[in-house]
C-alpha cells in the first residue's frame, strides 16, 4: 500500500488574480497530481463579448436575423431581428435508421438511411429597464415565432454545427410569478438546409 504525499494548505489561497481568499476547512491538496505543471500559464481564458444586462459576462449570444415574407392577401410582411445575451442553447440530433426484424435471428438489421435535422433548444431571460416589462422585444420575439417561413439565425456556438437557419417548432413564454420585469422564453428550432434544385 503506497501513501500519496500531501502538503498542508495555508488558511489563505491568492487566486490567479490575486485575489486573497480563505481556505475552506484547510483544504488537503494531494502533493501528486497528473496536471502539475502540464498546463501552458501563456494560455489566457476566454475573453466576454459583452456584459448582459445582469451584469455577468457574455461569452456566446443568439439573434433571429431580421428578414420578411409575403403573407396570403401578398402583402410583405417585415420581420424584425433580435438579440439575446442571456441564453443557453441545446443542440441535439438524431440519426436515421432503418431497422428490420429477421426471422430466426435476435437482433435486427440496421440501414443507415443518413442524419436527421438538428433539434436545437434555446432557453433564456428578455429582461426589462427599472421593473418595467420588456414589451417591444417580446412583440418583437413574437414576430419572430409566428413567421411562418425559415429564419437565418446568427450565433457562434451553431456554427460549430453549421447551423445557418432554422424554423420554428414550438416556444414557450410562461409569466413569473412576482416578477414584472422578465420574460422566461424557451423555444424549439430544427435546422433548415436549402436545397437547389437543377431541372434538365
Amino acid at each position: 500500500m503506497s501513501i500519496r504525499p500531501t502538503i498542508p494548505q495555508p488558511p489563505i489561497v491568492i487566486t490567479n488574480n490575486g485575489i486573497v481568499v480563505p481556505n475552506p476547512n484547510n483544504v488537503i491538496i494531494s502533493a501528486i497530481t497528473p496536471y502539475r505543471g502540464t498546463i501552458p500559464q501563456s494560455i489566457s481564458a476566454d475573453s466576454a463579448i459583452a456584459v448582459s444586462k445582469l451584469n455577468t459576462p457574455v461569452y456566446s449570444d443568439f439573434s433571429f436575423d431580421e428578414g420578411s415574407y409575403t403573407d396570403d392577401a401578398n402583402n410583405t410582411i417585415q420581420v424584425d431581428g433580435i438579440t439575446f445575451d442571456t441564453v443557453l442553447i441545446t443542440v441535439e440530433q438524431a440519426k436515421n435508421i432503418v431497422t428490420t426484424q429477421i426471422s430466426g435471428r435476435d437482433g435486427t438489421i440496421k440501414e443507415y438511411i443518413g442524419l436527421d435535422d438538428y433539434r436545437i433548444t434555446v432557453q433564456g431571460l428578455i429582461t426589462g429597464d427599472n421593473g418595467e416589462y420588456p414589451e417591444v422585444n417580446v412583440k418583437t420575439l413574437i414576430g419572430v415565432l409566428t413567421a411562418p417561413v425559415p429564419i437565418n439565425v446568427t450565433s457562434k456556438f451553431l456554427t460549430f454545427f453549421n447551423i445557418k437557419s432554422v424554423v420554428v417548432a414550438d416556444y414557450s413564454l410562461p409569466q413569473v410569478e412576482g416578477s414584472n420585469s422578465i420574460q422566461p422564453f424557451a423555444i424549439t428550432l430544427l435546422s433548415d438546409t436549402t436545397i437547389d434544385y437543377v431541372i434538365m
